[in-house]
């Protein structure tokens, strides 16, 4: 029998056990006084800092309460909260924290604590090769700042824990969201939060009154303000290129799950439009790379659909349709890119951001890394450089642990690629969804973060480690194939009228 409704033993009912049931320590008498006493020792030291910082303590302990009483709604709101929250600037509410920091070490951290230990999901090579990652970039990084006797800073610490936190993040979720039903609504809850982002990148890019100074005083940037070129809506985000690659994975999500007439998960019409809003706010970035990457992943699941032609010609039109309705936009910062007077084009046919990433690795990175390839330099910038911004994610790995932290990063992605692509083809529609959309992720990024640095900047990183952890355990996976496993049993395969209730609508879509 399922968990929430128990098993018999010795002829009696008794109540299953379940990773939302919690430590048994968390659930004694002398931990409730515990918990009492130091929720109101927080509240009334908050309270004496002011009051804001009181609100925000009594609202953090009435959040721990919830998720004690019921751990999914902690990890719903993980998945909901997170990921668009990524890019608000930190002391909202916490000081030197950013909001999705301060979620992710209070609620990731208590749903692990939650977990019993013989009932969390198995750890496989993608788990230990994401925990050696992000050991890696702790440790390495820090023996780097050491070795030169440099103070570790709040902004060196947040750059030597923040692949941690998106462990716990990936963790939190693949523990407590055991079921099909949890996934369905953790992906609903995934992308319902893009329409506002969606909404503030456009107001943004049209310069509604108000919108433009809330966004910069909500990010703690004047970028949208003080760009000279074409307006590049950044939207809750510090940058053009987070914002971009939140929307990227929404766009990609949202089609998989049309492609795969995941109805359970929203309607169809939702769906489109969340997808089309999604798109309208992603070309307000007039970033061309997210652009090409959603591009190129709606065209490939459009070609792998059933049926493909309706898909590709529907795929083809909308994206025909957004071109023309933006073109304006989109012809003028083509004509930045391409208009760039020397010294910057070096080289020929190559757009000038390209040009100009070139000249600053080449004269600005490479001979640092030359002589740390084997630990890297470290969190913190070289000195002397006239540029600081690395321009690219493995530029940024090579730096912060050298060779061994771009190995574990490639391990990471290449064993989530593996599973990922095992699971493509899932009788659970959800389940294969997810499993499309993190593999064409995985595969567009290794291009992409050749002039980008989603892997460590907000927005990309959050989205992409919550649908790992959605990906699910084995445990809780269906077969891929039920005639391969009836072939392999000897068994014969069910009449339709032989199925349970249910299962029959499930078994077609599987095989849509």
């Amino acid at each position: 029998m399922s968990a929430s409704t128990g098993r018999l033993r010795d002829g009696r009912r008794v109540r299953a056990s379940s990773p939302a049931d919690g430590q048994a320590w968390l659930r004694t008498g002398w931990s409730r006084i515990i918990f009492t006493v130091g929720a109101s020792a927080a509240v009334g030291i908050a309270a004496g800092l002011g009051t804001k910082t009181a609100v925000a303590a009594l609202l953090g302990v009435a959040v721990i309460v919830i998720v004690l009483v019921r751990p999914v709604i902690g990890a719903y709101t993980l998945v909901a909260v997170v990921p668009p929250v990524s890019g608000l600037r930190a002391g909202l509410p916490v000081p030197q924290l950013r909001p999705g920091e301060v979620l992710i070490a209070s609620i990731g951290v208590l749903l692990l604590l939650l977990a019993r230990p013989g009932q969390t999901p198995r750890w496989r090579a993608f788990d230990w090769f994401a925990i050696g990652y992000a050991v890696a970039n702790a440790g390495l990084g820090a023996a780097d700042l050491l070795s030169r006797s440099s103070p570790i800073t709040l902004s060196e610490a947040d750059k030597l824990l923040g692949p941690m936190q998106f462990f716990i993040l990936y963790r939190a979720v693949l523990t407590t969201l055991t079921t099909e039903r949890q996934r369905r609504v953790a992906l609903r809850l995934l992308l319902v939060p893009s329409v506002p982002v969606s909404l503030l990148a456009i107001l943004q890019e049209m310069h509604v009154p108000g919108i433009p100074a809330l966004l910069a005083n909500a990010t703690d940037t004047q970028i949208f303000l003080t760009n000279s070129g074409v307006a590049r809506a950044t939207g809750p985000f510090a940058h053009w290129q987070d914002l971009g690659s939140y929307l990227f994975v929404v766009v990609i999500l949202g089609v998989s799950l049309l492609v795969n007439q995941s109805w359970r998960v929203a309607k169809p019409r939702i769906l489109a439009g969340i997808v089309v809003l999604a798109g309208i706010a992603l070309i307000t970035t007039v970033s061309f790379t997210p652009i090409a990457g959603a591009t190129v992943g709606v065209l490939v699941l459009a070609m792998t659909a059933r049926p493909r032609k309706r898909w590709v010609v529907r795929t083809a039109a909308l994206i025909v349709l957004l071109s023309v309705a933006f073109a304006p936009v989109l012809a003028t910062r083509y004509q930045e890119q391409f208009t760039g007077q020397p010294p910057v084009k070096q080289i020929p046919y190559l757009p000038e951001n390209f040009n100009f990433r070139i000249t600053v690795w080449t004269t600005e990175f490479i001979p640092v890394l030359q002589e740390h390839l084997a630990t890297g330099y470290g969190p913190d910038d070289p000195p002397n450089l006239s540029f600081t911004y690395t321009e690219s994610a493995y530029v940024t790995l090579l730096l912060r642990g050298g060779l061994p932290l771009l190995f574990l990063y490639a391990g990471l992605m290449l064993t989530l690629a593996f599973r990922a692509r095992d699971l493509s083809d899932d009788p659970d529609v959800e389940r294969r969804a997810v499993a499309q959309t993190l593999f064409i992720l995985i595969v567009l990024a290794v291009f992409m973060q050749l002039t980008t640095n989603y892997f460590v900047n907000a927005g990309f990183p959050f989205m992409f480690w919550v649908l790992a952890g959605l990906l699910g355990d084995d445990r809780t996976a269906r077969p891929r194939r039920l005639g391969a496993v009836l072939a392999a049993t000897g068994a014969q395969r069910p009449a339709p009228g032989d199925r349970p209730p249910g299962r029959q609508s499930d078994l077609r879509r599987g095989r849509q």
